[in-house]
């Protein structure tokens, strides 16, 4: 994961919707993917992180800066992938 992606996902985890819009605003990538679990090969999209997290100013700031709502996670356990939960399309 480079610098800005690191970022990115510390600004998700903690909730600080003003540090993420700053990071994509200076070129970060709002449909950036996270391996959330390196041994089952689980992938998120920052969307499904902040969703997950319950961090919805977060969820703004990706929408308003661009993000595809049609981003989706995959989550090899279960090896399906899964879409963006509707409510948070209707944002």
């Amino acid at each position: 994961m480079g610098q800005r992606d690191q970022k990115i996902f510390q600004a998700i985890q903690s909730g600080d919707a003003e540090a993420l819009g700053r990071h994509l605003e200076c070129g970060g990538n709002p449909d950036i993917v996270f391996v959330v679990d390196s041994i089952m090969k689980t992938r998120w999209s920052a969307l499904h992180q902040c969703c997950q997290k319950g961090k919805y100013d977060c969820v703004k700031t990706l929408i308003d800066k661009g993000n595809d709502l049609m981003t989706i996670k995959q989550d090899s356990y279960f090896n399906q992938c899964q879409p963006v939960p509707i409510k948070i399309q209707a944002l």
